[in-house]
């Protein structure tokens, strides 16, 4: 059995959309609908601020399990900083037109307090 060389091209490139797999050859994928907001499942829109509310929330009860994991092994807080990826801006001078320079540092601080408060427990 042989393939045609149009599918095997389709089967050795690596697959950027899978919408464009069924197309035929020279059709432009259906547009897509836009769903709308009044659906009878009869659930409150959220707003703008309850939702990065819900966000945050979520990110810092991400946070808190780590470090609650991290708490239980013996790794000190800059192995742990580099696991959890926690970094903080720093100032590190100003450029040409007095604008402030930031870089990116390694939290060590606050995962050594977090380690510390929760390993005293």
């Amino acid at each position: 059995m042989s393939i045609s060389p149009e599918m095997k091209a389709m089967i050795d490139a690596p697959l950027a959309d899978a919408v464009k797999i069924n197309l035929p050859a020279g059709k432009r994928p259906a547009p897509r609908s836009r769903v709308e907001h009044g659906d009878d499942i009869g659930c409150p829109e959220v707003s703008v601020r309850e939702l990065q509310e819900r966000r945050k929330r979520a990110a810092q009860e991400k946070l808190d399990k780590l470090f609650d994991y991290y708490a239980g092994t013996k790794l000190d807080a800059s192995k742990v900083a580099e696991h959890m990826g926690l970094y903080r801006q720093e100032q590190t001078g100003t450029d040409d037109k007095g604008r402030p320079v930031f870089t990116k540092v390694l939290d060590v601080e606050r995962a050594s307090v977090q380690l510390e408060w929760r390993r005293a427990r």
